[in-house]
């Protein structure tokens, strides 16, 4: 199973710039090597500032972080230090076109669970930009301090991060971030999208799902949608969800559409036309 995460985000970000389904301009990001200098405006003031970054390890079990510094054209310096943070891309670029440069910092948090830090140099000092929540664990409306997820594109005033869901299943899903000001907000249509290649059969053996249970859906096709069921014995994949009222999916004979979710007080998971989702499939490939 986390052959198949690997394999997804080696993919995904051999396409760094690329743009899904229309959605914002690629713009070009500069990608920082740990250990060398690199000079921008980060301020915007006109005058360049000095910035470099280092992997730190830390503590009795060395623990990965890192180390940013900036240092002015006067000789003032600043320091950040991310929290623990292993398999570390740094990026720097104009996201919002604003003539100030923000730093990004992206990698594992521990586990697969990536996490990206937004970095901007302002009056002499460094402050981390929060992100909207989006989290891998119960949602709330409360900004976190890190973006949620692995940094997958890098668009005009937007940014793509790709972390894992746990919806049916656990799976790497990607949503876009849009800079607003002083903090990132969704800019999507609400659902966590994940993107794989249907003619992948370890997918469909390790990500597949069998129904027990005969479910109401509606299918989708670029004549429209409409009403129906998924039989015992369908097998289909989940392709997006809000996590909190729908799920689409696309079955193994290519048929797409979505069904409708609501959480379960009682067990862990959500219920599927009214039933535990275990009593639906006959597995869920969920992760630790």
């Amino acid at each position: 199973m986390k052959r198949i995460f690997v394999c997804i985000l080696a993919i995904m970000f051999c396409y760094i710039a690329f743009a899904e389904e229309d959605w914002d301009v690629p713009i070009e990001a500069t990608e920082l090597i740990a250990g060398e200098e690199y000079s921008f405006d980060l301020d915007g003031d006109g005058e360049n500032e000095t910035v470099r970054w280092e992997s730190i390890l830390i503590g009795e079990y060395d623990d990965s972080r890192a180390r940013l510094t900036v240092t002015t054209s006067s000789g003032v310096q600043a320091q950040w230090e991310s929290t623990m943070l292993f398999g570390i891309k740094s990026y720097a670029c104009d996201l919002d076109n604003d003539g100030r440069v923000e730093l990004f910092f992206t990698g594992d948090e521990m586990s697969d669970d990536y996490i990206t830090a937004c970095i901007r140099f302002s009056e002499g000092s460094l402050k981390q930009i929060p992100f909207a929540n989006g989290d891998r664990g119960e949602w709330n409306d409360i900004d976190q301090e890190y973006g949620y997820g692995l940094i997958t594109g890098i668009y005009e005033n937007a940014l793509e991060l790709t972390g894992s869901q746990d919806i049916l299943g656990t799976y790497f899903g990607f949503r876009l971030f849009k800079l607003q000001g002083d903090r990132f907000a969704f800019d999507d249509d609400g659902l966590w999208r994940f993107p794989f290649n249907m003619d992948d059969e370890d997918f469909w053996e390790y990500k597949g799902l069998t129904l027990i249970q005969e479910i109401p859906v509606t299918f989708t096709s670029d004549e429209g949608s409409f009403t129906g069921t998924l039989l015992p014995g369908t097998h289909l994949v989940v392709t997006a969800t809000d996590r909190q009222t729908v799920v689409h999916f696309m079955t193994y004979a290519g048929q797409t559409g979505f069904f409708t979710i609501s959480p379960d007080a009682e067990n862990w998971g959500v219920l599927v036309n009214g039933l535990p989702e275990d009593q639906v499939f006959t597995f869920l490939p969920y992760a630790d």
